[in-house]
């Protein structure tokens, strides 16, 4: 017969032994584990709120938007945690891998191929603090699957290519920096540079007929324009600073939404395009919710840039814009060419314009 006092002993072992299993479990939640384990990540702390009244107008389904990565469930993957610097990593199809860079670079200097190359397919998370460097590659990323960045990583493009390109799904958040030393391309190539190419590497093959770039923050520097949403491309910005591309922090041919972040304009701040090959591929729809825009003094002054050279014929086929929210700094005029019919502007009354810019931007 078990005595009261042998029954509370192996109570209290039973009861100890739970919390025990409660606490590892809870631990582990949190923690990437070692290669071939589930890794479940903690959702970040940060919350960025969003206009419910957007949602009317179909740009978000919620009052409220986590911050970048939310990786709350589980998902079985590789983890690899740098322990020195190694050369161009590529993720193969249905490959699920976590990065931890822990201080280390990746780097490419071969011109055949990218610093980080993730196939359609494959997904990375890139997170901790480290270096990414590209000197002779294609880019410093290249994604056609997923990818996602989080931490306080360094990624630097000393290349006159495209510095990441996006053909698949990418969400980027935390205390990044992205930049690039040289002028000849943009900084964030989210879409498909020629829809139609037949190449992987400009046009849709393999990737996302839609791809999908989302910046929550982060510092993005150099480079011709700092984020150029090409055919196809769905991008969506709420927060990062822009700055010191030359021609424009923002480039937009396919669905653009910004609900924050800090932009300095180089020849313009803002460039509409749009290209008729592609249909409904090439919107062209650019939605200013918030953010804040400066005017560069070595600007035209002009809050929108209208792309030029070939594509004379876009002057007649814009998408529209809209800006029902943010504050514009130094702008005196609303478009750069001023010969040619625009897209339809509707901006709304709390929009804070230093100083005021005059007239009614109306096609």
């Amino acid at each position: 017969m078990i005595t009261n006092n042998k029954k509370a002993t192996w109570l209290y072992a039973g009861l100890a032994v739970f919390m025990f299993l409660v606490c590892l479990g809870l631990s582990l939640s949190f923690i990437p584990t070692q290669e071939g384990d589930t890794v479940v990540f903690q959702e970040p702390e940060a919350e960025l709120t969003v206009d419910e009244s957007e949602s009317d107008a179909g740009i978000a389904d919620t009052a409220s938007v986590n911050n970048a990565l939310d990786l709350t469930a589980a998902w079985p993957t590789q983890y690899l945690r740098l322990t020195e610097d190694r050369g161009a990593l590529v993720v193969e199809t249905d490959e699920r891998i976590v990065l931890d860079l822990n201080g280390c670079t990746i780097s490419s200097t071969n011109k055949n191929e990218d610093a980080i190359w993730i196939k359609p397919g494959g997904a990375l998370y890139i997170t901790g603090d480290g270096r990414v460097e590209n000197s002779g590659g294609y880019a410093l990323i290249f994604n056609e699957g997923e990818c996602y960045i989080s931490g306080s990583g360094v990624f630097v493009n000393d290349t006159s290519n495209y510095s990441v390109i996006n053909h698949g799904l990418m969400e980027i958040g935390g205390d990044v920096q992205f930049s690039c030393l040289q002028t000849g391309s943009s900084l964030m190539q989210n879409g498909y540079y020629e829809y139609t190419s037949g190449d992987y590497r400009t046009g849709f093959v393999t990737g996302w007929a839609y791809p999908v770039m989302t910046i929550y923050s982060g510092d993005y520097s150099g480079g011709r324009i700092s984020v150029k949403n090409s055919d196809a491309g769905i991008c969506t910005i709420y927060g990062g600073t822009y700055h010191d591309a030359p021609i424009a922090a923002i480039k937009n041919w396919g669905t653009m939404d910004v609900f924050g972040g800090e932009f300095h304009g180089g020849d313009h701040c803002i460039v509409l395009a749009r290209r008729l090959a592609n249909g409904d591929r090439t919107l062209g729809l650019t939605r200013l919710h918030g953010g804040s825009y400066y005017c560069s003094d070595e600007g035209d002054n002009a809050l929108f840039g209208i792309s030029a050279g070939t594509d004379m014929d876009i002057f007649y086929t814009h998408g529209d814009t809209w800006i029902s929210g943010g504050s514009f700094y130094g702008f005196s005029a609303w478009y750069s060419i001023l010969t040619s019919p625009h897209a339809v502007l509707e901006i709304d009354d709390n929009v804070l314009f230093d100083p005021v810019i005059g007239g009614f931007p109306r096609a």
